[in-house]
């Protein structure tokens, strides 16, 4: 098994000193998968620069492990692409949207970052905790999973 290390507190405080005090405590870690830079940085104030800045910190101490992004909104795919390795996407359609939304979601991402980088799916597992509605049936969670593998994702998460 493998992780994403994410060190939110100096992503969303941009203090990238504290991000390099992690990164040499990880970096030579087995489990390391790769750095998880944001979770849909919009939310939380990291701009696209403040981005691209973290992810130079993190090629500069670490150039052995992807950085990867999380996005929620298709609009924004291109202004955070430049500050990734990967690009994972995650929407979460159960309870207001077609599952179809996943195969739209992986399909920009893909166009953005033109397959140079690979793109990487995060399927939802859960009920939205922002509005009361249900969590994905097993056939659901099968069919977003598929849906996202044909749309071309090259990894697939799920988040429960």
């Amino acid at each position: 098994m493998k992780i994403l290390l994410f060190d939110d507190y100096a992503a969303r405080n941009g203090f990238v000193d504290h991000l390099g005090g992690t990164i040499a405590e990880f970096r030579a870690d087995p489990a390391l998968l790769g750095w998880y830079l944001a979770d849909e940085p919009q939310h939380y104030g990291i701009t696209p620069d403040a981005a691209l800045r973290l992810n130079e910190r993190f090629r500069q101490d670490d150039p052995s492990h992807p950085v990867v992004i999380v996005h929620s909104v298709p609009n924004l795919y291109r202004a955070y692409a430049p500050a990734c390795d990967v690009m994972m996407v995650d929407i979460y359609p159960i309870g207001y949207q077609p599952i179809c939304v996943i195969a739209e979601g992986i399909k920009e991402a893909r166009t953005v970052v033109k397959d140079e980088k690979p793109v990487w799916a995060v399927i939802q597992m859960h009920q939205n905790i922002y509005v009361p509605r249900r969590g994905p049936t097993a056939r659901e969670v099968r069919a977003m999973t598929y849906l996202a593998l044909c749309s071309g994702a090259k990894g697939i998460f799920f988040f429960a």
